[in-house]
């Protein structure tokens, strides 16, 4: 086996997580998140927990003010997600990324960092 960001990969598939993020600073200050998971991991609380501390470190060492979530409409677990641990609804972007062969409406969830929220080990808040 062998470890792709984070993951193990084996059996001789191609089992890489593929994500794409942004980190902006000067008077911006926010980071764009990407994230998913793999079916066998899917309603045991992992993306919370990580998503969690990817927040506090953002938040913390990082310095950041502020994070972005860009999801589909009809993603209802990435939404229940994010709505778990604190984000807002900020609005709808039409056409906002190419997905499958064609432009997607993303909505744009995020979350500052004075803003309460749930991650980080054994579901602390914060900030």
């Amino acid at each position: 086996m062998r470890r792709v960001r984070g993951l193990r990969t084996g059996h001789g598939r191609d089992r890489r997580l593929r994500d794409h993020h942004n980190i902006v600073g000067g008077v911006f200050q926010c980071g764009a998140l990407g994230y998913g998971a793999f079916s066998h991991a899917a309603g045991r609380g992992l993306l919370t927990e990580g998503l969690g501390l990817v927040i506090e470190y953002a938040f913390g060492p990082l310095g950041l003010h502020r994070l972005e979530a860009n999801i589909q409409p009809a993603n209802a677990r990435s939404i229940a997600l994010v709505k778990r641990i604190g984000f807002r609804l900020e609005g709808l972007s039409p056409d906002f990324l190419y997905v499958d062969g064609a432009w997607r409406d993303h909505e744009r969830w995020a979350i500052t960092s004075e803003m309460p929220r749930l991650g980080g080990p054994h579901g602390t808040v914060g900030p």
